[in-house]
């Protein structure tokens, strides 16, 4: 996923359709684009864990490993928005490098501690199933070098033969 100002969704016709994954009561949107990309949405994250949208999405932005892109949805009432998203895997390297101790509220200390430990397997669970053959393989702390998941397109494994 590239960054950009989300015209190519709107210029294919396709409206893409938020889907919501519930998260131990939190609501937590996402989208697939026409590629099959999973997307989520950043700023209902960060008002999930009562952080600043803007300063946070300002922070991101500037990650060289942040894949940072707005997409064209529709809310209820048919109107045009644009939603600000990332996939999955930025979306835990920023949860990861949230300082848990730098926030003093400790309710909202737990939720972020919560958030960094289980969302992105909530969410890859969610779309790819627990049985995925990538699930297994990220579970497994991705152990077996030159083996990959034959479900996942080739295109994404770029990224994760950087990390072996």
């Amino acid at each position: 996923m590239s960054e950009h100002d989300g015209n190519s969704d709107r210029q294919s016709g396709r409206d893409l359709k938020i889907e919501v994954v519930d998260f131990h009561g939190d609501v937590i949107e996402t989208l697939r684009d026409d590629d099959g990309e999973v997307l989520v949405s950043f700023r209902k994250v960060c008002e999930n864990l009562g952080l600043a949208f803007q300063r946070q999405y300002r922070k991101l932005r500037t990650r060289s490993w942040a894949c940072v892109a707005q997409k064209a949805t529709r809310d209820a009432l048919g109107r045009e928005q644009m939603m600000e998203c990332v996939t999955l895997d930025p979306l835990a390297m920023w949860l990861a490098n949230l300082n848990e101790n730098k926030i003093p509220d400790l309710d909202v200390r737990a939720k972020v501690i919560r958030y960094q430990k289980d969302a992105a397997r909530v969410l890859r669970d969610h779309f790819f199933g627990q049985d995925s053959e990538l699930g297994r393989w990220l579970l497994n702390g991705m152990s077996t070098v030159g083996q990959r998941p034959a479900v996942v397109p080739a295109r994404r494994w770029e990224n994760y033969s950087e990390m072996r």
